[in-house]
């Protein structure tokens, strides 16, 4: 349709007809039919500026990009290489560098001398750009706008895409690419650009598209991405320079209580590492405190050495510094007498070393159970013993240790200080609380050994009797 000739002869008819004084109203069937011409044809202004808007805006896109890849190319001639994108993302392949990416904006702009504004019309973003590792390749991306012409029904449809809430909508766009065949990645989802980070695509779990060229593509994870970049990318991954050094500890096998420090000759050190157990031992920096016997790998996290296997640290007993629990996870301190190594505290578990019944009630200090935690229990000869006449046996102590000999007891026992003055059960009655002390030996005539406020006297009891206990380290 004509519009301009056919709104031109409606003029010259009105005129002629004001000339004749032939001048009537509309009717309401010719006005209906004005009134429909004239949507018709703002329907077809609108949606030509719309096209118009939308086409105008891809040919400054394309434009933009051949001009700025065109500057790209001058600066590369005169400096040696291409601009690092800014806030640019890093992308490896198994380590191996293969490009920077995000944009090319202003500070990269100025630099290879590009005057124009370098943005998207409608977006107002600077546009994607990536360069290999070795800085001398580039390719840019930028995206084309969508449009459908569409059957519009009602007038505020007919208000043109162009004036709508500047909002990016990657998704609804087309991506374009020139230069060299690199690989831009986008997110799989959005068709966002990636930046700010850091990924190797044979490692990562999070999908991506990636873009070499207007015709190649793919979308994945690990292996496809892999694949894809060493069918279709120019730009070989550099090679990643192998880490040397290892790291190691200053001894592998310490008494309880022993510092342990931490030495590397890595490339780059480790940023930390942890113990596997820390109830075992516990690490600041690269000192490492130990707590108790036993082992723990020691890990290191971070950093680049050729070794990074963990290190086994054995942590061994020291009297006076490692303790002891019983079946009943009560925890007992060491001391160190002579040559021996005695529990600090009266025994006071209520169940075997693997965790049984005893064959016997206990009882408690003074006949409350209140003493238990200081005084330790009571205990018969035929319970400590489990029936067994054999001196050096271990029966109820933990694994390691063992009931004293009488002769063990008389020479390496420690002085009483109070809390091990328990007293006695005589089968009646209680005795000697807060006074004496009485510990079991594992002679066979039921032999005890009483500290009377100056030495150990050994004494012989009825199996009636309740005395305490106190375990030796084997």
């Amino acid at each position: 349709m004509d519009t301009k000739n056919t709104i031109h002869g409606t003029r010259m008819n009105l005129k002629q007809t004001l000339r004749c004084g032939n001048l009537r109203g509309f009717t309401l069937v010719e006005l209906v039919v004005t009134i429909a011409i004239i949507a018709i044809l703002s329907t077809i202004g609108f949606a030509s500026i719309g096209w118009y808007f939308a086409g105008a805006r891809d040919g400054v896109r394309l434009a933009d990009m051949k001009n700025i890849y065109g500057q790209m190319n001058i600066s590369l001639g005169k400096t040696g290489e291409f601009p690092i994108p800014e806030n640019y993302t890093t992308v490896t392949l198994s380590g191996g560098m293969i490009s920077y990416q995000w944009t090319a904006g202003r500070t990269v702009l100025d630099t290879i001398g590009f005057e124009g504004a370098g943005r998207d019309p409608k977006d107002d973003l600077y546009y994607t750009y990536s360069i290999n590792a070795k800085k001398s390749k580039a390719q840019i991306l930028v995206y084309f706008e969508e449009f459908d012409v569409k059957k519009l029904s009602n007038l505020p449809s007919f208000v043109p895409e162009a004036f709508v809430a500047n909002v990016v909508d990657y998704t609804n766009r087309i991506p374009g690419t020139m230069g060299k065949k690199i690989g831009i990645l986008l997110d799989s989802i959005t068709s966002a650009p990636i930046y700010n980070t850091a990924i190797d695509v044979a490692t990562t779990t999070t999908p991506y598209t990636v873009y070499f060229d207007n015709t190649t593509e793919a979308t994945g994870t690990g292996d496809v991405l892999t694949i894809s970049f060493l069918t279709n990318s120019i730009s070989s991954p550099v090679a990643v320079i192998a880490p040397v050094g290892t790291f190691s500890l200053s001894s592998t096998s310490v008494p309880t209580g022993t510092a342990v420090n931490i030495t590397n000759t890595c490339t780059s050190s480790p940023t930390s590492y942890t113990s596997s157990d820390t109830t075992i031992a516990t690490i600041s920096g690269t000192g490492i405190t130990t707590l108790k016997e036993g082992t723990t790998s020691i890990i290191p996290i971070g950093g680049s050495c050729a070794d990074i296997t963990p290190k086994t640290l054995t942590v061994t007993f020291a009297c006076g510094v490692s303790t002891v629990a019983d079946s009943d996870t009560h925890i007992y301190a060491t001391v160190a007498i002579g040559a021996a190594c005695w529990m600090k505290t009266n025994f006071r578990s209520t169940k075997t070393p693997t965790g049984g019944a005893l064959l016997s009630s206990t009882k408690s200090a003074n006949g409350s159970t209140g003493n238990d935690a200081t005084y330790g229990l009571l205990y018969k000869w035929s319970t400590i013993m489990n029936g067994s006449t054999t001196e050096w046996t271990q029966w109820i102590c933990p694994t390691g240790w063992h009931i004293p000999t009488n002769t063990q007891v008389l020479t390496y026992t420690l002085i009483p200080t109070g809390a091990e003055l328990a007293g006695t059960y005589d089968g009646t009655s209680y005795v000697d609380f807060n006074i004496d002390s009485y510990l079991w030996s594992s002679k066979s005539d039921y032999s005890i050994n009483n500290y009377n406020g100056s030495a150990w006297v050994e004494k012989t009891k009825t199996l009636s009797d309740y005395f305490s206990l106190r375990c030796l380290r084997n």
